[in-house]
């Protein structure tokens, strides 16, 4: 229970870092901090990633999937980055 209660609020901080990650990007970008934004959705990546590799092994496949579906939007910023 206590992973459970600890994912849970980690994948409620990282959904809400991520939504602003989201809605600043293009400012960001537009003032000039590409790499940083970057620098932080690569940090973003390896959270989230590193936090679906700790639910699978405790087997909450649920949660794994939230951090999977993060780490896919991140990844598709990330892209984005490197293509313009």
């Amino acid at each position: 229970m206590d992973d459970f209660l600890s994912l849970s609020r980690e994948y409620a901080e990282a959904l809400e870092a991520l939504g602003t990650i989201e809605n600043q990007a293009e400012s960001i970008v537009a003032l000039g901090g590409r790499e940083q934004l970057g620098e932080y959705v690569d940090q973003f990546l390896v959270m989230a990633r590193r936090a679906g590799d700790h639910a699978r092994e405790c087997e909450l496949q649920e949660i794994a999937g939230w951090f999977d579906d993060l780490t896919l939007r991140a990844s598709r910023i990330r892209m984005a980055l490197l293509a313009e």
